[in-house]
């Protein structure tokens, strides 16, 4: 009895230290991979694309020779940061380099990869005012419902949210990554300037859970959202149904009533 007491003690010694050292070995992995992105980063802004391409390599190579197991990253998260990669080597092929998508695609590639490294303070943080800013501008062209400047203020608010979605996805869930997926192609696609102020009033609620909040905090501001819709297509359906039995049953009397009077 005496050794199996010992036995689990030992087990129970041996996990949470096999944790601790895959926990720090994951951290440090993660900071390597970060300080590369952010030389990329650095060659890119120098126009140094050679330098920027060997380094590059160097990252997606550390990357994917990493040991998945027990790393703290989910796989979509995975499949996020390999993305980044890839979008940049492919700007970086190009005959003629375009130094706007290469950069861009860097600083994408950079925030998500400092949002593993980083949890607690990450880059796309900074980005807090910039969508502040974009929510008041577009809330501004829904008042003058001015359709151009709509447009134009929604297509640079989906480019500030297309620049930290990959970061997102790391730091938040493909779920909450997904509604918001949601919310933005709604504000993007509608053309009714109720639903257009509905829209963008939900991104100012959502915008400090976003950046500042838990996960819970987020799902609670979107999902009533999303419940509040399905209610009122549900209802609308029904709305629909009942108009639609008690016309039939207007047409099937009718003939009867006019039966009836003429015996």
């Amino acid at each position: 009895m005496r050794w199996i007491i010992w036995t689990l003690m030992v087990v129970l010694w041996i996990i949470p230290v096999e944790r601790v050292q895959a926990n720090e070995g994951f951290f440090d992995e993660s900071q390597s991979w970060s300080g590369l992105a952010n030389e990329v980063m650095k060659s890119i802004e120098e126009k140094n694309y050679l330098s920027a391409r060997e380094k590059l390599a160097a990252l997606s190579q550390q990357f994917s020779k990493s040991n998945w197991v027990d790393k703290q990253l989910t796989v979509p998260a995975i499949h996020m940061l390999s993305g980044v990669i890839m979008d940049v080597e492919r700007n970086l092929n190009q005959i003629r380099p375009n130094h706007a998508k290469i950069h861009r695609s860097a600083l994408r590639m950079q925030m998500a990869f400092d949002a593993v490294s980083h949890p607690h303070q990450p880059m796309w943080h900074q980005y807090y005012g910039e969508f502040k800013r974009d929510i008041g501008q577009i809330k501004n062209e829904i008042k003058a419902k001015n359709e151009k400047g709509y447009r134009q203020q929604i297509d640079q608010f989906y480019e500030h949210y297309q620049l930290i979605r990959p970061a997102v996805m790391i730091s938040k869930s493909e779920t909450t990554v997904q509604k918001l997926d949601s919310l933005m192609t709604w504000i993007r696609k509608t053309n009714d300037w109720a639903e257009r102020e509905r829209g963008i009033r939900q991104w100012e609620r959502l915008l400090n859970p976003l950046f500042f909040g838990s996960e819970k905090d987020v799902l609670s501001m979107v999902s009533p959202w999303d419940e509040k819709e399905g209610l009122l297509k549900i209802g609308g359906w029904i709305s629909g149904l009942i108009a639609g039995v008690l016309a039939y049953v207007s047409w099937r009397r009718y003939p009867r009533k006019q039966r009836e009077m003429a015996e």
